[in-house]
């Protein structure tokens, strides 16, 4: 074998060897999921009907506290209160962001929508509350032309929404 033809193999192993560790790398790693983390604030028990509109573009979040009191919502800063209905819009109040969060308060059986330009795919619900929590939701795909209805009860703690 010739020293140029000994020079090349020379080059070429350690190509193919990177080549084969990086396609090796890529096979294993998990799809990350993004989620969000929403707090809900009551003192009573409750039902918060939810319903999630998606596209590839953009979320449409829609709260009804359906109650008798008033609740504290906590979502992430970066979504824009939208439509406020069967109450005052005044009635509708945020708190200062904090922590990358807003606590908005919505009056009994307020109606409120809200959007986000960052994609998720998982809902953290949190009740610091301690008492029970049913969420009713309405996952609504556009691009799928599909809608799922689930129901979820928090008692302490947290739930994860898929």
């Amino acid at each position: 074998m010739s020293p140029l033809s000994k020079t090349l193999i020379g080059a070429f192993i350690p190509f193919v060897l990177i080549v084969f560790f990086v396609m090796s790398t890529q096979k294993g790693i998990p799809d990350v999921i993004p989620s969000l983390d929403i707090g809900v604030e009551h003192t009573q028990p409750m039902t918060l009907e939810m319903t999630v509109t998606k596209n590839d573009l953009l979320r449409m979040i829609d709260m009804k506290n359906d109650t008798l009191e008033s609740i504290a919502i906590s979502v992430p800063a970066g979504w824009k209160r939208g439509e406020v209905r069967n109450v005052p819009l005044k009635a509708v109040v945020a708190d200062e962001p904090s922590f990358g969060y807003v606590r908005w308060t919505l009056p009994p059986h307020a109606d409120v929508s809200f959007t986000s330009r960052q994609p998720f795919t998982q809902l953290n619900m949190h009740n610091p509350s301690g008492v029970p929590l049913k969420i009713r939701l309405t996952l609504v795909d556009l691009l799928k032309n599909t809608g799922e209805h689930q129901v979820y009860l928090v008692q302490e703690g947290s739930v994860k929404i898929p």
